[in-house]
């Protein structure tokens, strides 16, 4: 375990990461899918700042998010692109994740999530 990990075992909190499957079709042929639990871990859950340059996150494809969150997972994590993660009872969907190595070696996942509006 790296620093990073044992700093997320004491300060972090538990999170549920659900993913999505198909599980069949309908009448019309469409897929159906469910969200099923794949692990409870533990995770650094923040919001991001809104301040004019503070918090701001950029994802590889540059897209700027600003009031959303962002999550650090340790380095064993299943989190992955698309999944959902839940958090104080809030669901947030994880639009890209980020490892973080050094020497070769995974760190810290970054997670970088949007709140779900139901």
């Amino acid at each position: 375990m790296s620093n990073i990990d044992d700093l997320i075992e004491r300060r972090g909190e538990n999170v549920d990461i659900y993913r999505r499957s198909q599980t069949g079709n309908d009448e019309y042929n469409r897929p159906v899918y469910s969200w099923s639990k794949q692990a409870t871990e533990k995770a650094i859950i923040q919001p991001v700042g809104n301040m004019a340059g503070v918090g701001e996150v950029f994802l590889e494809s540059g897209e700027k998010v600003i009031g959303d969150h962002v999550g650090y997972f340790q380095s064993g994590s299943v989190i992955q692109r698309n999944d959902q993660v839940e958090w104080n009872g809030v669901r947030l969907d994880v639009k890209g994740v980020r490892v973080n190595r050094e020497s070769g070696v995974d760190r810290v996942y970054e997670a970088i999530m949007e709140r779900m509006i139901e």
